[in-house]
């Protein structure tokens, strides 16, 4: 089924049977569709659920048992009445009701229901630099307890109950919550503000309990530790359960613990000066990192197969214009109400699209064969149905629809929509993509459709997931006038569809890039 179609039913009247509004051919709609497409039903499914679990989040447990209360009130007193039509709403109403119970009476027995509203993290990266380790870490990420190695460069983590914490590679260390954490070697600074007084650092010799505001903790091979009080106080406490306090050394001392035994020593100034040129090994950082994908940027601009190379660079003469860099005739796009913001580092652009009328129109005329879609995306919610990439105008014969979805509870999917020339339609997925704790994450996304071998092929940060057989063949697929970040969808009120993140890149080729090409163009992403 297209997805206008599930548009117009699986959206719509699950929304009205949530609001108690659903009528007795809303019923006989869904029960047809469903005995028709019996595929849909997990889909219809979770689309009730989502409804309900939004209402979930307005209520506090004392609300829910009062709530749980009433409807048993209602569903034992409730009657019959002859009017056919006020049955069917007050059946509605009832339904939607026990959807919600069906809900509280999960949360009452422990069963998580609900895992793409439960965040497992502890801390986020606030900043990355020089960073090549086979971890990947990403700014913005939420990171869950575990054990994490930085092999070089330097990671920053500010923690949920507001410390921070800065390590430089070589280091190896577990996180256990958004208190405490074990440095089994190598080096880290913290910045603990008042309300997170107490953020420990274990370390093979001791705990170093931090009292505010700012300590260096330097473990070495052999697993003794080394700490320099910056500034406020800390707390060591022995593995014998011995315990001292120190604070800022101004006669340049710092102190060790080696086994049991504690000592004052000389500080080396140089042990912990890389930190203090964090700012500018990020700045320089971000200097190489936008060089190099000018670089990049420059070399596809001579491929005679793109069509349309949106960098989302604004002109310093009119935002409102974005400019197709590429070496053809398809026009600029015009960007309507989408708001410049920071892109993936400072000097890179991007446009936001958030409120309903946020998108971009291009026109792009070619017919295509074959075609690979690019694209560089930041998702804060998936809080709908869909989330447009790139959508044709309406849904008619030939057209590409390029979007993400929300078809699960716990995880989002890419979804491109083909409609053939004989008006055969069909929606391949690639899931899982997109968990709620991807908020913030830049992602590099592509699709290429191959005429030759009938495949369409997915691909996630340079990486192929996903080839799957085309269902309906086409002499040919189109984009034509389209939307990026939202949909024009034709009809008297346009389904909302607005991306609710932002975009850095669109590149769209007349032709099936391989995977080295797609592993080439995504590289950005890796730049540190």
């Amino acid at each position: 089924m297209s997805d206008s179609n599930v548009d117009n039913t699986l959206e719509r009247i699950a929304a009205k049977i949530a609001q108690g509004e659903a009528s007795a051919e809303d019923h006989r709609t869904i029960k047809l569709l469903l005995k028709r497409y019996p595929d849909l039903s997990d889909q219809f499914s979770s689309t009730l659920r989502r409804y309900a679990l939004i209402e979930t989040q307005l209520v506090s447990e004392k609300q829910k048992r009062t709530f749980r209360l009433s409807i048993l009130n209602r569903l034992s007193s409730k009657k019959r009445t002859n009017n056919t039509r006020r049955y069917w709403l007050s059946w509605g109403s009832t339904l939607a009701a026990l959807l919600l119970l069906a809900v509280f009476i999960s949360d009452d027995l422990g069963t998580d229901s609900s895992p793409l509203l439960v965040d497992r993290g502890v801390a986020i990266v606030s900043r990355v630099a020089l960073n090549s380790s086979s971890q990947p870490w990403q700014t913005g990420e939420s990171i869950q307890p575990g054990r994490y190695e930085l092999t070089t460069g330097f990671v920053e983590l500010e923690f949920y109950q507001g410390a921070k914490l800065t390590l430089q590679g070589p280091a190896r260390f577990d996180i256990f919550d958004a208190q405490n954490v074990t440095l089994h070697q190598g080096k880290a600074k913290t910045d603990v503000p008042e309300v997170a007084i107490g953020f420990t650092v274990n370390t093979p010799s001791s705990r170093v309990i931090d009292l505010g505001t700012s300590v260096g903790i330097h473990v070495n091979a052999q697993g003794d530790a080394n700490i320099q009080v910056f500034e406020g106080e800390v707390e060591m406490v022995g593995n014998n359960g011995s315990s001292q306090k120190f604070v800022k050394n101004t006669a340049g001392q710092s102190t060790t613990l080696k086994g049991e035994v504690t000592r004052k020593q000389t500080s080396n100034a140089a042990t912990f000066k890389e930190f203090d040129k964090l700012d500018t090994l990020i700045q320089k950082a971000d200097e190489e990192r936008h060089r190099r994908w000018e670089k990049d940027r420059d070399f596809w601009i001579n491929d005679p197969s793109l069509l349309a190379y949106y960098d989302f660079q604004p002109t310093a003469d009119n935002s409102r214009v974005l400019p197709n860099i590429a070496k053809t005739q398809s026009s600029d796009g015009a960007v309507v109400g989408a708001r410049w913001v920071d892109g993936p580092w400072p000097g890179k652009h991007a446009l936001s699209f958030k409120r309903p009328g946020d998108r971009v129109r291009i026109d792009i005329p070619e017919k295509l064969q074959s075609f690979s879609l690019v694209t560089w995306v930041t998702i804060d919610s998936l809080d709908r149905m869909f989330s447009a990439l790139l959508l044709t105008d309406g849904y008619k014969p030939s057209d590409i629809h390029w979007q993400l979805g929300q078809l699960s509870l716990d995880h989002g999917a890419i979804i491109v929509g083909l409609k053939s020339l004989s008006g055969d339609e069909k929606d391949y997925n690639y899931q899982p993509f997109l968990s709620k704790r991807d908020s913030g994450r830049w992602f590099h996304l592509a699709v290429s459709l191959d005429q030759k071998t009938q495949t369409l092929r997915f691909y996630v940060n340079g990486t192929k997931l996903s080839e799957q057989n085309l269902k309906h063949s086409s002499s040919y697929w189109s984009i034509g006038k389209a939307t990026i970040g939202n949909w024009s969808s034709q009809r008297e009120m346009n389904p909302l569809r607005v991306m609710n993140g932002a975009m850095a890149e669109m590149m769209i080729f007349s032709r099936v890039l391989n995977d080295v090409e797609i592993e080439k163009i995504s590289q950005v992403t890796k730049y540190r």
